[in-house]
């Protein structure tokens, strides 16, 4: 592309804005960004060919190349000698070849370094956990922390990525911990995979953390990852931190520790397991939460929560893990947990509850809990809700029936998506009827996706209850089948296609929540409808049974 010139009376506005750096940046950034599934994605490859085709494109597609880096070898060949060919992973010789080099003091190639290196906002770096025979790993990571001590020295003890914004830093020992050479004032995220094995390693990982008061003054975001036993010496220095605004741990925290974390001024998002094992009056308001996910026991999150007051809290992760079924005290803890939610903010709620027997007991009679009583506490505290992910796992078994959908269609009608994700209901209790569909339809306008357990297909639906609640949004449907239920007759498959069909025309067939189970009632409904979609049909129907649609 040749150079145009702005005063050019033929130059046109298409050109011109092709010229504009800040529209390039963005298009470049927001394709190289979009996501490896999409077929418009730029990769590295892409970005340096662009680099290559003219002027325009030149500066905006180099920074873009050097926003993101997957380890320090693009800047250690910044200065490198010419001899030593590129690696995406340099060993021990090629890192001292490039020290012994001292390339940085040829003004040169360290104006060079600089240029490139102010471009770096995302760095990832990963020291390998297993160590070589030879120690190649080890050495090599020595090497690596004395480049970054000379280039330092160097810099006159100014960061040598002074642009830098998020890292993610993962190490095999402490030795690889030179973390702070790499910390400067612009870091807002940081994230730590790391695994103690010992207390010596505790202390020097704390000291590690130490260093970011200082070093780092506007980080924003901290996520530590693996097996790590800092404990409450961790939560003492993050506390210090106080413009953290994300906080995620890999450990359990108890009650005081997290009231600590909690009374942080700036802290809007927290993730950690937590333990509870006392009651306590203690009581802590979180005004500046807005998202919260704990990982614990039931009895734990019900006396957590009972210390807590959440007035603006917009999203609640709950994973919930209990040695014995206690399906009767599930409901306290929910009740705990929506007395907390003081404004009614909460847009998205996912609740997880894993339960195993405990070999040592007796297992319960009636390992069983009614949705309604689980989900009743909550109706009421949040109906601003528009995500509910609710999933069980184990012995334990919900029951409900239609009325409970019926409130709950009523209590959210802002509600986009909900997932029930489990197959069957307990074996005694009542079964809901494909009647629901009809409560969604007529109180959730903005549903988009609606996935639920097994509906009773043998109840015919009225459709007078569908009548006039034609052409709803909803576009991902899934209906699980139950094996115990056994198969049916086409009497019942017809009209409940075609109440879908009435309901949803707009529904995505392709979808599928997990797999369906070939030949059971609910897969043979949603096969009828690919077969003939808008109209199902007894020919639809015959042709279904012949022949496979899942993708």
């Amino acid at each position: 592309m040749s150079h145009i010139d702005d005063e050019s009376p033929t130059t046109s506005a298409s050109h011109r804005l092709l010229e504009t750096y800040d529209i390039l940046w963005r298009i470049f950034s927001s394709q190289h960004t979009r996501g490896a599934q999409s077929p418009c994605t730029l990769s590295r490859t892409d970005l340096a060919r662009l680099v290559r085709v003219c002027r325009s494109f030149h500066d905006p597609a180099v920074r873009v190349l050097w926003s993101s880096l997957d380890g320090f070898e693009p800047l250690w060949q910044l200065l490198a000698p010419p001899t030593l060919p590129f690696r995406f992973e340099y060993n021990e010789e090629h890192l001292q070849r490039i020290v012994n080099a001292r390339l940085w003091d040829n003004s040169e190639c360290w104006d060079r370094f600089v240029k490139y290196s102010q471009y770096v906002l995302t760095l990832r770096v990963s020291m390998s956990h297993s160590i070589h025979e030879h120690g190649y790993w080890a050495t090599a990571s020595i090497w690596n922390k004395r480049l970054l001590h000379h280039l330092l020295e160097h810099n006159g003890g100014e960061p040598i990525l002074p642009s830098l914004r998020s890292l993610s830093w993962s190490w095999a020992t402490i030795k690889d911990a030179y973390l702070p050479l790499i910390l400067c004032p612009s870091l807002s995220e940081l994230i730590i995979i790391y695994h103690i094995s010992h207390r010596a390693e505790q202390t020097s990982f704390v000291n590690v953390i130490r260093d970011l008061q200082g070093a780092s003054p506007r980080l924003a975001t901290f996520i530590l990852q693996g097996s790590n036993d800092a404990g409450h010496r961790l939560v003492d220095e993050l506390v210090l931190l106080q413009n953290l605004r994300k906080i995620s741990l890999p450990y359990n925290l108890l009650l005081e520790e997290v009231h600590a974390l909690l009374t942080m001024p700036n802290l809007t998002s927290l993730t950690a397991k937590v333990t509870v094992e006392d009651v306590s009056e203690a009581s802590v308001t979180a005004r500046s939460l807005h998202s919260v996910a704990f990982h614990g026991s039931s009895p734990d999150l019900t006396r957590l929560f009972a210390t807590l007051t959440l007035p603006y809290l917009e999203s609640l992760e709950l994973s919930i893990f209990d040695t014995t079924p206690c399906g009767p005290k599930l409901p306290l803890c929910t009740a705990t947990i929506a007395a907390a939610l003081e404004s009614k903010t909460l847009r998205r709620l996912h609740l997880t509850f894993n339960a195993a027997y405990d070999s040592n007991q007796p297992p319960p009679t009636d390992p069983s809990v009614s949705l309604s009583a689980l989900l009743l506490p909550l109706l009421s505290q949040t109906p601003r809700l528009e995500t509910l992910n609710l999933r069980f796992d184990g012995p334990l078994k919900l029951w409900a029936n239609d009325d409970v959908f019926d409130g709950m269609a009523q209590a959210w009608p802002s509600l986009r998506t909900l997932r029930l994700d489990f197959r069957a209901w307990h074996e005694s209790g009542p079964v809901p009827t494909p009647a629901i569909l009809t409560r969604f339809a007529r109180f959730c306008p903005r549903l988009h996706e609606l996935v639920l357990p097994y509906l009773n297909y043998r109840i015919d639906v009225d459709p007078a209850l569908y009548k006039g609640l034609h052409h709803h949004a909803l576009r991902r449907l899934f209906v699980a089948d139950d094996r115990s239920m056994g198969t049916v007759d086409p009497d019942h498959i017809l009209p409940l296609a075609q109440m879908i069909a009435d309901l949803f025309p707009h529904l995505d067939l392709s979808f599928r929540a997990y797999i369906k189970s070939r030949g059971m009632p609910w897969w043979k409904v949603f096969d009828c409808l690919r077969a003939s979609p808008k109209r199902p049909s007894a020919r639809g129907l015959l042709h279904a049974a012949s022949h496979s649609y899942l993708p």
